[in-house]
């Protein structure tokens, strides 16, 4: 009538792994199919080659903009909302004439015109083929702007534009409705 009892080894407790935290999210392209504006035309091309996702370098891949020979060509897009823009990405074309985008620069403003803040300095240097980040500092605007401050035409294969979107600052109300206001103030017993 005896009850047998056997003894069963007891393992220390397992360690449970912490998660790693979740990657920060991939950065957004802004400029990514929004409207876009040149200083002219040419070769039929309108300035939206530069948001459409396509980094060909190659003139013969159809995805590069191409002003006018012009005295300060620039090309813009408009980022259809007021964003914090860290970094602006430009491709320069491959095969042929890449010293036409040395020296460009790139600014942040809310006006249709290169009046912008100027970002990462004057004059960026770019190679035939090459690809610069230019550092914006989370300038605020709605339109980035790619310009030269020399006699050339202005070629672009991608511009790619990356920071968050901000919301706008509120609006004053319309002055008839701050005249309204204030009659009512004086008006009060």
């Amino acid at each position: 009538t005896g009850v047998q009892t056997c003894a069963l080894p007891i393992s220390p407790p397992a360690e449970v792994a912490t998660p790693a935290p979740a990657p920060p999210p991939a950065p957004v392209n802004l400029a990514a199919g929004k409207p876009t504006a040149q200083s002219s035309n040419s070769y039929n091309t309108d300035g939206s080659e530069a948001v459409d996702g396509n980094t060909n370098q190659a003139w013969s891949g159809k995805s590069c903009t191409h002003t006018n020979t012009e005295q300060s060509p620039w090309w813009r897009v408009d980022l259809q909302g007021n964003a914090a823009v860290d970094t602006v990405k430009v491709w320069n074309r491959s095969d042929c004439c890449g010293s036409r985008l040395n020296g460009f620069e790139v600014r942040v403003g809310n006006k249709q015109d290169t009046s912008g803040v100027l970002c990462g300095g004057k004059a960026n240097a770019i190679a035939q083929g090459g690809v610069v980040e230019v550092d914006c500092g989370k300038t605020q605007g709605k339109y980035v702007t790619v310009d030269l401050t020399k006699r050339a035409p202005l070629t672009l294969c991608e511009v790619k534009v990356f920071g968050d979107l901000v919301p706008a600052p509120p609006s004053p109300p319309p002055a008839s409705l701050r005249s309204e206001e204030h009659t009512s103030e004086l008006q009060s017993p």
